[in-house]
C-alpha cells in the first residue's frame, strides 16, 4: 500500500526532531536530518503524492536545524517553483535556518522578501530576528527590530521579552535589560517568569539593584501562592 501524505509528513517531522541530535549519525547515517528530509520529499513526489506547504515547511525546518541553510533556501525556492505558497511558518523556518548560520544580513534581506510577498510577520518572526541579531552582537539591528515589532502592533510574549533581555544582557547593557524587564512587569498581556529575572540578574552589575529586588519579590510571591 502506498504511503499517504500524512505518513510522509510524520517521517519528515521525525527528521526535524533528529536534526539537532546525534540519533541519525549514531545509527550509521552521516547524511543528517536535513538530507534525509529532502530525500523523503523526493520519494513522496516519485510515489505520485504531491507535497503541500506542511511537507515543504517541515523539510526547510529540518535543514535549518541541521545547519544546512543553503539546502533550506533551495527547498524554499523549489516549493515556490512548484506553485506551493509558503505561509508564515515556512518563512519563519527559513529565517531561523539562515539566522542560525550567522547570516544576519541574508536573514534580514529574506525578511524584506517576506514582507514584500504580502505575508504578515508574527511575533515568532520578530523573536527569531531578535535572537539571531542579538547573538551576532548587532545591537543597532536589535533596536530596529524592536521598533518594528511595536510599529506593527505585535504584542510581545514571554519568549520575545526574554530574548530581548538576553540580547541586552549579553551585550553587557544591564540598564537596557532592566528597561525591558520593567516594561514586561508593567504589561497587562504577559508577565515575566523566572527565566526573565535570572537572565537579567545574571549580567547585572553591583550597582543595578532594582532587578534583583524585583526577582526576590517575585520569587517570594510565587512561593506564597504555592503554599
Amino acid at each position: 500500500m502506498r504511503p499517504r501524505p500524512e505518513h510522509y509528513l510524520q517521517l519528515i517531522t521525525e527528521c526535524v526532531r533528529n536534526s539537532s541530535t546525534d540519533k541519525i549519525r549514531d545509527a550509521g547515517d552521516s547524511r543528517g536530518g536535513g538530507k534525509q528530509a529532502m530525500e523523503l520529499l523526493q520519494l513522496m513526489k516519485r510515489s505520485g503524492s504531491n507535497p503541500d506547504v506542511r511537507h515543504f515547511t517541515a523539510v526547510v525546518d529540518a535543514c535549518g536545524k541541521a545547519g544546512d541553510w543553503i539546502d533550506a533556501s533551495d527547498v524554499f525556492q523549489q516549493m515556490q517553483l512548484e506553485g506551493v505558497k509558503p505561509n508564515v511558518r515556512t518563512w519563519n523556518a527559513l529565517l531561523n535556518a539562515i539566522g542560525t548560520a550567522g547570516q544576519v544580513g541574508k536573514m534580514l534581506a529574506t525578511y524584506e522578501d517576506m514582507c514584500a510577498s504580502g505575508e504578515q510577520p508574527n511575533i515568532i518572526t520578530m523573536t527569531t530576528l531578535l535572537d539571531h541579531a542579538g547573538a551576532a552582537g548587532e545591537m543597532d539591528t536589535v533596536e530596529d527590530i524592536r521598533r518594528e515589532l511595536h510599529d506593527r502592533q505585535l504584542v510581545p510574549d514571554v519568549s520575545s521579552y526574554n530574548t530581548l533581555i538576553n540580547c541586552f544582557a549579553t551585550a553587557k547593557d544591564p540598564g537596557k535589560a532592566e528597561e525591558v524587564l520593567a516594561e514586561m512587569v508593567q504589561s497587562t498581556a504577559v508577565k515575566p517568569n523566572v527565566i526573565s529575572f535570572n537572565r537579567c540578574v545574571q549580567y547585572a552589575n553591583i550597582g543595578y539593584t532594582i532587578c534583583a529586588e524585583q526577582h526576590h519579590h517575585y520569587n517570594c510571591r510565587a512561593a506564597r501562592s504555592v503554599c
